[in-house]
């Protein structure tokens, strides 16, 4: 074999593996990013339970006349509504950084097939 075709097969090696490691990147990223998903999805579980529990104390409260369980009960859903504004804001970013980080391997890994394909078979 001439140099320069051990050259080709050489690069062609590297293409190859370089293609091969993105994809394990690119599945890596996918896992993580369903793993996140479920633990922002089980905060907002565990956020709806909690708060379903404190509003039915302050409408036992508010049955018993605590004057103030009624405000206090509007309280807790106005929090209950900013942690959820949070926590949606808190996906959008998690979703759109996993897409910008899954879209530049989808293009680099298009550059080296074009790459590989460029080179003597």
């Amino acid at each position: 074999m001439t140099k320069d075709k051990q050259k080709i097969e050489d690069d062609k090696i590297v293409l190859t593996k370089q293609i091969k490691e993105n994809e394990q990147i690119s599945e890596d990223l996918k896992r993580e990013q369903r793993k996140w998903q479920e633990q922002l999805e089980e905060s907002s579980w565990q956020l709806k339970q909690q708060t379903d529990r404190i509003t039915s104390l302050y409408q036992e409260l508010a049955h018993f006349g605590d004057k103030t369980a009624h405000y206090n009960q509007e309280e807790i859903q106005d929090i209950y509504r900013n942690v959820q504004s949070v926590l949606r804001s808190q996906e959008e970013t998690v979703e759109s950084a996993y897409r910008k980080s899954s879209r530049q391997l989808e293009d680099t890994n298009e550059r080296l097939y074009k790459e590989r394909g460029a080179l003597e078979w």
